[in-house]
């Protein structure tokens, strides 16, 4: 016997009655005219019977293969809760997010971290190589990912290229697969640079924020000599967006949101880089003390949910099918790594974080690369974090994962529902419009 998935989610209803479904589970969309929802509508009484027509039949299979019909005695939400624990406490994958440095050429005002002059030293480079040798070779690791990060991770691109070399030899040697990415502000990512990254580092793609057009951009994103920092960005994304893939960020505040039109004008049809970049907008959220962001001037959750929708629309109406294709949902059983024990954020003096907002906060540690990690109090309400349990009724949980643990943590670990939340049936209903109408 079968029944109706509690993952899906009805999308809308168009004005000949076929109805847009989509499927957190499986991720799957699609479309039901009244016949298929007869179908679906009534799958209990049509299962009883036997002898229901080819066209019936062919109906109910392409709803079980989507995920929108389930079987009956499947508890969908233990079936998430294990895949959800498979994934956190798995040793066949590594995730490593790197500070070599936090040191940083840019002073932005909203940014979260304390910066400092702090790199890697020799000691606890030849520490960390040691480290990640060990545990890749006794947890049987057969996937190593790297992020680098910063401060500027690219001032520090020697100490990248030098434990890139490592670890991409230790990877080799022992046939683990190797993958690696970047954050950076852009500005040192010139073609030689991108080269060199893609070359001798193994990375493939990079983040790069952009907040505005120009004038805007540059009092946001503000480079420490004072120069203009959107012009040295969008140029070094023209000259590496064939060599890694780019995925541009946007932070929005209440500040700059009149700019966010122009900035996609600009990118759509100045640069034209709608089918060579990536795109997503983020609200800015004041996460740490150390954030020197207006907390008046944040939107909240549901807030930033319209505004998203707008943008969605500003994006659909000039015909770009890529930047919405990007934005489509994915599957986030795991809503974060940091709640994973395969994954550590590592600072330039060696100590272990499960969080990027935490690198640096000392006290916030999980161990460093002399003493091991430790199963401290710390690390312990991390890798302990339960799907609170408003989340697990809900039918958007297999693609938020409860969302954000960090902030979670800060208030009982109450849910806070994602602007993805507000915004997900429009960016569903754009979707299906850009690919089949």
């Amino acid at each position: 016997m079968l029944k109706r998935s509690k993952y899906n989610i009805e999308v809308y209803t168009n004005k000949n009655g076929d109805k847009l479904l989509f499927n957190g589970y499986t991720t799957a969309l699609g479309i039901m005219n009244k016949d298929t929802q007869k179908i679906y509508n009534n799958i209990e009484k049509l299962e009883d019977n036997l002898n229901n027509d080819g066209r019936v039949q062919r109906d109910i299979n392409i709803l079980k293969e989507n995920g929108f019909l389930v079987d009956e005695n499947i508890d969908e939400y233990e079936r998430i809760n294990l895949i959800q624990r498979l994934q956190r406490y798995s040793t066949k994958e590594l995730k490593l997010t790197i500070a070599p440095t936090m040191n940083c050429n840019m002073a932005c005002p909203y940014c979260y971290e304390e910066k400092n002059n702090s790199k890697i030293s020799e000691d606890t480079l030849i520490k960390l190589i040691d480290f990640i040798k060990n545990y890749l070779l006794e947890n049987g690791v057969k996937t190593l990912t790297t992020k680098w990060y910063g401060g500027e991770p690219l001032i520090a691109l020697d100490t990248i290229k030098k434990l890139s070399k490592e670890l991409i030899k230790i990877c080799d040697e022992n046939n683990i697969k190797y993958t690696s990415s970047i954050v950076t502000n852009g500005i040192l990512l010139d073609k030689a640079t991108a080269k060199t990254l893609k070359n001798l580092c193994n990375v493939s793609s990079v983040q790069i924020t952009i907040d505005g057009t120009k004038n805007v951009h540059n009092k946001r994103r503000i480079l420490k000599s004072k120069g203009n920092s959107f012009e040295i960005i969008t140029n070094n994304i023209e000259t590496i967006k064939e060599l890694l893939k780019v995925i541009i960020r946007i932070n929005i505040d209440k500040e700059n949101l009149h700019d966010i039109p122009n900035l996609i004008d600009y990118l759509i049809d100045e640069r034209s880089w709608g089918d060579k970049v990536n795109i997503y907008f983020y609200p800015i959220v004041k996460q740490t003390d150390a954030c020197k962001a207006n907390i008046s001037n944040c939107f909240t959750q549901d807030e930033f949910g319209m505004v998203h929708k707008q943008l969605l629309n500003i994006i659909h109406n000039k015909k770009n099918n890529s930047f919405i294709d990007d934005m489509y949902p994915r599957k986030a059983y795991t809503s974060c790594a940091a709640i994973c024990a395969n994954s550590l954020v590592i600072d330039p003096e060696g100590n272990f974080y499960t969080c990027w907002d935490l690198v640096g906060v000392k006290n916030r540690s999980i161990g460093n690369v002399y003493d091991g990690i430790v199963v401290n109090e710390e690390y312990l309400k991390w890798l302990t974090l339960d799907t609170p349990s408003q989340c697990k009724k809900c039918n958007h949980l297999p693609i938020c994962g409860s969302g954000c643990p960090f902030s979670r943590l800060q208030n009982g670990n109450k849910p806070i529902c994602g602007f993805q939340k507000i915004s997900l049936n429009e960016l569903l209903k754009l979707t299906y419009e850009e690919s089949y109408i």
